[in-house]
């Protein structure tokens, strides 16, 4: 049993270290007019579905001390999708 427990917190960790590259993949690789990768390939509705379900599926666990592995990557995802200045796919370039 400890053996296992190690490997599911190994793949916890994993997933946590991975969850920026995860948000990058959705990036819109066309550049805005100022040559910036600035967009999603999601649209505004898909966007704020993705934040509900984070928001709903994490709960108060979202802003615990203590955070788990897999609650840091939701963490993570929020901040990317709330944060960082990306619009959607929908949006005015």
């Amino acid at each position: 049993m400890p053996k296992i427990t190690a490997q599911l917190e190994y793949l916890d960790e994993t997933l946590m270290r991975v969850t920026p590259a995860i948000f990058a993949a959705g990036i819109d690789l066309n550049e805005d007019k100022n040559g910036h990768t600035s967009h999603l390939v999601i649209t505004t509705v898909e966007r704020q579905a993705l934040i509900r379900t984070l928001k709903r599926s994490f709960g108060a666990k979202l802003n615990d001390k203590n955070q788990n592995y897999n609650v840091v990557s939701a963490v993570v995802l929020l901040s990317y999708l709330q944060n960082k200045g990306f619009k959607s796919s929908d949006e005015p370039w």
